[in-house]
């Protein structure tokens, strides 16, 4: 009973001396949470006044306490749910300023003295003192919370609504500030003077996301093959800290309602656990610590080269990779080196000791600092742990994931997904996310090659980069073929996965990554559409210049083309990639879709009736059509859509081609023949200005006005393709500085003046017709905008 009576008497002497943090905790919250509700209830109720003498109110004033009741929901989301910032910055600067100032009297001899020499065990007292600080916060939070709960009860919005979600809301703050908190006292207890107490919470805060950035930095220096996708990285940096984690757990609470809060607690378990083990440890430094620690850099001698070690390595690291970084230097990268190594460790000789003549009191570690240093660099430099040249064993290996930019189709993907209000949002599927999950390739041999390629790519790329580095060019910029690169995911039986970055030639791998593109594994592992069932499929649509149509099918005929497609899709190869443009893109609309677009269209016009408007489809899940899919062409007609069809001449009412003025040339300006050329044909030409001053566009235009003009405009029509569909597909050549637009006679006339509708089309394969030429001067020496594709050999 005395040991009790003693405890809370300790308390409250200890709480009566910090009546200033009392004070100011309760102040910070009471402004806001009490006054920010109070405050924003206000505004509503003169919001609600002015609808009232506007004529708002509805249906007997339904409507406009509908409205009030959704503006007093958000408030209170904003007041005492996730959404209010100022809670965990508030939180935040407590824990440091209570945690710094509960202990600081360990940093003084005399109240040192004082406390040890009450006859009260050092447990009792550290409890007293750690527990104080958590009360002082939480029990302001909670009569702030209870008051700003109670103004929302006095106005009609039920007490329950609010102090629930808010008691757990101040769960995920009391939980995140005792952590905080604790950290902060670890290193007041290690300390023996404030200032350096505060470089301690710096460092205990900073130093894991701090070295993780460098250790990344290192690997994809020093590594060829390091995979950005690799999410270890972010998931160290996500738990090395307290205030990352908080940050974290507060990302998530935002995306959350108020009656969804409760969902965030199994979440703080981890940081509970962590925050329980550190306070342990903190009680074990206060039995440990020495009384005449008080007044010194450090409160234990041992710690001293440990932590000097653990600060002056990554700085000497940082600034050696910093100054190679700038300058590709051996010499100035040593310089670095050495600068780093020996400031940081002068400098925490200055903090031990107080003293600028003990600069190299420790000059022996510090050259144990510097041998460390260079070892590390060694390790990633030499790749001494085999890093790029991993390969998984055939026993080991389940399967692979393949993820090639250049090979993928230029697309956008996503699904819907229904909210719990009831509303439906989208989701955009990433297409490396969904390779990853999805691919399957277990073909290891076929994986082992690539990966060979890749292995071998790197190895030069590292050596050039390092010997090489004014001149240094990647693989695939100074050797012919056609280059991607590929990211590499392999699926180990032991269910582990390794990710890897290549870069690889595609023509010097033709033959393995057409074996492998060919397969269902592949294909299924890159195209959702392969994964649709014809029993969700609503609609059936296709775009094409820039427009989207519905292709009028029943159910059973989409059935039969969706079979269709999905076979082709599966067959394509990259041999018919490199020769064909996509004639058209087809979305087979799911009813998930379909009713997320219909919300879209009600949205934007609430009166409008009909399902959706084809305007408010935006170009996602849309999907290549090949020429060489000529059973889902033959289907498409069946329904009385053909996708191939391009504008008859007898439509067109003019052609521009847009081009590369051909007269400039970089020794500056020079006669063209293309003024000849225009004048035999009798066609009008207009010249406009680029952006740059050293070059231009020129527009020649075409008019439908002569049979020789009509001609021309046959040929044209025959040797064009979809703009959009060449960038569908990056595997074929084209030339996107040469553009064909057509006006079509008719589709002006409801447009505003001056302005005109047009489609716009690229020359296939990057082969102007020879009339062409002549007409625009064409000069073949204007060919670095070409876009080479997989058959850059041949072309």
């Amino acid at each position: 009973m005395t040991s009790k009576s003693l405890f809370f008497k300790l308390m409250r002497e200890d709480l009566k001396r910090r009546l200033w943090a009392v004070c100011l905790a309760f102040l910070s919250f009471f402004f806001v949470m009490p006054v920010a509700a109070a405050m924003g209830l206000s505004r509503i109720s003169r919001q609600v006044e002015w609808w009232i003498s506007q004529g708002v109110a509805l249906d007997n004033g339904l409507l406009i306490e509908t409205r009030r009741y959704d503006r007093i929901w958000s408030l209170a989301e904003s007041v005492i749910g996730m959404e209010n910032l100022v809670l965990p910055l508030i939180v935040g600067t407590a824990a440091v300023i209570l945690g710094l100032t509960g202990f600081s009297w360990l940093h003084s001899k005399k109240k040192v003295d004082f406390y040890h020499s009450i006859p009260v065990r050092r447990e009792l007292l550290f409890a007293v003192k750690y527990l104080d600080g958590i009360l002082i916060v939480f029990s302001m939070y909670v009569l702030n919370l209870i008051l700003a709960a109670g103004i929302f009860a006095v106005n009609g919005f039920g007490i329950g609504l609010t102090l629930l979600p808010g008691l757990f809301v101040m769960a995920l703050h009391l939980v995140n500030f005792i952590l905080m908190y604790t950290v902060v006292l670890a290193a007041v207890l290690m300390t023996g003077n404030f200032f350096i107490s505060i470089l301690g919470t710096i460092v205990f805060y900073s130093y894991v996301p701090l070295l993780t950035t460098l250790l990344m930095g290192l690997s994809y220096m020093f590594f060829e093959t390091a995979s950005i996708s690799d999410s270890y990285w972010n998931r160290i940096m996500l738990h090395g800290s307290p205030i990352s984690y908080y940050a974290y757990l507060l990302a998530k609470g935002t995306d959350l309602e108020l009656d969804q809060y409760f969902t965030i607690l199994p979440k703080l378990a981890l940081p509970l656990l962590v925050a329980a083990l550190l306070m342990v440890f903190c009680l074990l430094l206060y039995r440990l610590r020495p009384s005449e620690a008080a007044g010194k850099a450090m409160a234990f001698r041992l710690s001293k080269t440990p932590i000097k070690i653990l600060l002056v390595v990554p700085f000497t690291i940082s600034m050696g990779v910093l100054f190679w970084n700038i300058y590709y230097s051996l010499g100035w990268a040593a310089f670095g080196f050495l600068f780093g190594l020996v400031i940081t460790h002068c400098i925490i000789e200055i903090i031990y000791h107080f003293d600028f003549r003990k600069l190299f009191s420790d000059a022996p570690w510090m050259a144990v600092c510097g041998v460390l240093s260079l070892a590390i660099i060694g390790i990633y430099r030499f790749d001494v742990i085999g890093y790029d040249r991993y390969l998984p064993q055939q026993n080991r290996f389940e399967s692979a994931a393949m993820y090639m930019r250049n090979l993928y189709d230029w697309m956008e993907c996503g699904y819907p997904v229904k909210e719990e209000t009831g509303g439906m949002d989208w989701e955009y599927l990433y297409e490396y996310d969904y390779v990853k999950d999805n691919m399957k390739v277990t073909d290891y041999e076929a994986v082992r090659a690539i990966a060979e390629d890749g292995i071998a790519n790197a190895k030069k790329d590292k050596e050039d980069k390092f010997y090489r580095a004014w001149e240094y060019e990647y693989a695939g910029e100074s050797e012919d073929g056609y280059w991607t690169n590929l990211e590499m995911t392999y699926r180990l039986k032991n269910g582990r996965t390794v990710s890897r970055r290549y870069t690889v030639n595609v023509t010097k791998l033709r033959e393995v990554l057409d074996r492998i593109y060919t397969t269902k594994e592949y294909k299924e592992g890159t195209y959702p559409v392969l994964s649709y069932k014809s029993d969700n499929i609503a609609g059936l649509y296709y775009q094409k210049n820039h427009k989207f149509r519905e292709v009028k099918a029943d159910d059973a005929l989409r059935a039969e083309i969706l079979k269709a497609y999905q076979e082709e899709l599966t067959a394509l190869t990259l041999e018919e990639r490199s020769r064909e443009t996509p004639v058209a893109a087809l979305r087979f609309l799911t009813i998930a879709e379909r009713e997320y677009i219909s919300q879209i269209s009600k949205q934007r016009n609430p009166e409008f009736t009909g399902d959706f408007r084809l305007d408010d489809m935006r170009s996602v899940n849309f999907y290549p059509v090949y020429p060489s899919f000529t059973k889902t062409m033959a289907l498409l007609e069946k329904a009385g859509t053909d996708v191939t069809a391009m504008p008859k001449v007898s439509e067109i009412e003019e052609i521009e081609i847009i081009h590369p003025n051909y007269s400039f040339k970089e020794s500056g300006y020079m006669e063209s023949a293309e003024s000849e050329a225009v004048g035999e044909a009798d066609f009008e030409t207009i010249k406009t200005e680029r952006i740059t001053d050293t070059n231009a566009d020129q527009a020649t235009r075409i008019k439908n006005d002569s049979e020789e003009n009509r001609k021309l405009m046959e040929t044209i029509m025959s040797s064009v393709s979809d703009r959009d569909m060449s960038d569908i597909n990056g595997l074929q050549t084209y030339d996107p500085s040469i553009l064909v637009r057509v006006f079509l006679k008719g589709v002006n006339d409801d447009l505003p003046e001056g302005e005109r509708e047009y489609n716009t089309y690229t020359f296939q394969y990057a082969e102007v017709p020879e009339s062409v030429k002549k007409l625009i001067g064409f000069n073949d020496s204007f060919d670095d905008s070409i876009h080479y594709g997989l058959n850059v050999e041949e072309d």
